[in-house]
């Protein structure tokens, strides 16, 4: 419960929960809420909904803003002023590392339920990007999760649900080669809801059951 109300402390900003921003050379900054198959990045989300349908597209998309602090960093050689320029490669993105922690209805939580895991992606930020032109679209769930949350959701009863933490980051290199680095952490929290709970699926056809309106 401790974890819990400090998650919950932590996501009383409007933008959900980041942490460790500093001077990463890749952010996370918002997560953009996702309407009619893609991302309005003029409304942010701090939570989502989930009514799983249990029939194999069962995940929640995430568009999260993204910004990159690439910018020239300035060295001093004996008393001169120059530009190093190392800042100025471009952020590739190899992978996303994924971290659970599952909220029962009681409040109970459970940060074994869900296995961390990591799954590869691919994606090239150049120098000077800003949240507001810029975007990574990917799941809020990897593929351990989704069949972990497949049984636990089937199990709910009509008046249950699960609140996940959701956290991620990614990982990759500045340049072709060059230093590894990774981006802040962030965590999204998304309650989930087990099969005939929900009145009403905003998601539609592309994410179906995402941001449903439920009663259980």
């Amino acid at each position: 419960m401790k974890r819990l109300m400090l998650m919950a402390a932590l996501c009383v900003a409007p933008l959900g929960c980041v942490s460790n921003q500093g001077d990463g050379s890749i952010r996370f900054i918002n997560a953009f809420s996702v309407t009619a198959c893609a991302p309005d990045t003029s409304t942010f989300l701090s939570q989502g909904t989930l009514y799983w349908r249990g029939e194999g597209q069962d995940n929640y998309r995430l568009a999260m803003g993204v910004e990159t602090n690439n910018t020239a960093q300035v060295i001093d050689v004996q008393g001169e002023t120059l530009s190093s320029g190392v800042g100025l490669q471009d952020f590739n993105l190899e992978e996303l590392i994924y971290s659970y922690v599952v909220i029962n209805s009681e409040g109970e939580e459970d940060d074994e339920a869900l296995e961390e895991e990591t799954i590869a992606i691919h994606a090239v930020f150049r120098p000077g990007t800003t949240v507001d032109r810029s975007y990574l679209s990917m799941e809020a769930f990897g593929p351990k999760a989704v069949s972990a949350l497949g049984e636990l959701a089937g199990g709910l009863g009509p008046d249950e649900s699960l609140t996940v933490l959701a956290t991620i980051k990614a990982r990759g290199h500045l340049g072709a080669g060059g230093f590894a680095v990774e981006s802040n952490e962030f965590t999204f929290p998304i309650t989930v809801y087990g099969p005939g709970q929900c009145s009403a699926v905003a998601g539609g056809a592309c994410y179906p059951g995402q941001n449903a309106t439920c009663t259980p």
